[in-house]
């Protein structure tokens, strides 16, 4: 993570972006979660995904809930750009 020209700001490199892609993306484990919170799979929910990212959370999540929608933040445009876009996410 690297300082931009406000340093109350970061972003990630290269490197980092590569890493934040490829990390955390365990089908098994992300269900494992999901089922864990005990919710009804064809329960209709709504996620707020604060911090998302590149919403990966949310593209799993609305994976395992068929009937969620779920809306994805970010303080960055570039991690936000990297999403691809799901119907059921804003």
């Amino acid at each position: 993570m690297k300082d931009s020209k406000d340093s109350s700001e970061f972003y990630l490199d290269n490197d980092a972006v590569k890493a934040f892609d490829t990390e955390f993306r365990d089908w098994e484990a992300y269900c494992s979660v999901l089922s864990s919170l005990g919710i009804p799979r064809p329960t209709k929910i709504k996620v707020l995904d604060i911090g998302g990212g590149n919403g990966i959370f949310m593209d799993r999540l609305l994976a395992f809930f068929s009937n969620a929608t779920g809306v994805v933040l970010d303080y960055s445009q570039f991690m936000l750009d990297r999403n691809t876009h799901n119907p059921r996410e804003r």
